[in-house]
């Protein structure tokens, strides 16, 4: 709509990091890695452990997951979650990532793989990094749900997911960022 994206404070945004880490579901640091890279929900949900370069601090944005139509042969409309084309030639690049960052988000992966392990499932580098119940891409509104409860916690109104990424501009802004690099960033 018309309303404009707001950026959350740097007070908010302490809320917000330490309710997500925090909360009892891995998932939410989906909300943490897009304060730290400002990418859109569908390239965060569509990530996979191989586009992550933990040596060069690199991720690679290549695509997002995306829910589609499926016309099944009885006729019926159904939806599925799969991998599509970003949005614009320019979504597909490169952000790089600080050091306290990767430390956290390799502490993830981590805690991840024992996770596998222990409800007997294999890691590929192929999974996804932000995961369900199983080892499979989330559902958006089962996330939305968990996105939704961590903010109450936070004590934070009006922020959907596109905030976050609103915020990771803005403050990359404020430390002096040269502008078109954070809109390469941002893809």
């Amino acid at each position: 709509g018309s309303k404009v994206t707001r950026a959350l404070s740097e007070e908010e945004q302490h809320r917000l990091l330490d309710a997500a880490r925090n909360y009892e579901r891995p998932i939410m640091f989906a909300v943490v890695f897009a304060l730290y890279t400002g990418c859109r929900k569908g390239e965060v949900l569509g990530l996979q452990w191989k586009d992550v370069d933990f040596d060069r601090r690199c991720i690679s944005i290549s695509k997002q997951l995306t829910r589609s139509y499926d016309m099944t042969e009885s006729g019926e409309n159904t939806t599925v979650l799969g991998l599509s084309e970003p949005k614009t030639d320019k979504s597909v690049r490169e952000i790089y990532i600080c050091a306290k960052f990767a430390d956290e988000f390799r502490e993830f992966k981590n805690r991840m793989m024992k996770w596998k392990r222990e409800h007997k499932m294999k890691h590929s580098e192929d999974d996804f990094v932000f995961i369900g119940e199983k080892n499979k891409p989330i559902e958006p509104r089962v996330f939305y749900k968990y996105y939704q409860e961590v903010m109450e916690i936070a004590e934070i109104d009006d922020c959907n997911f596109h905030t976050l990424r609103h915020t990771f501009a803005t403050r990359c802004i404020e430390k002096g960022m040269d502008i078109l690099m954070v809109s390469r960033t941002l893809g």
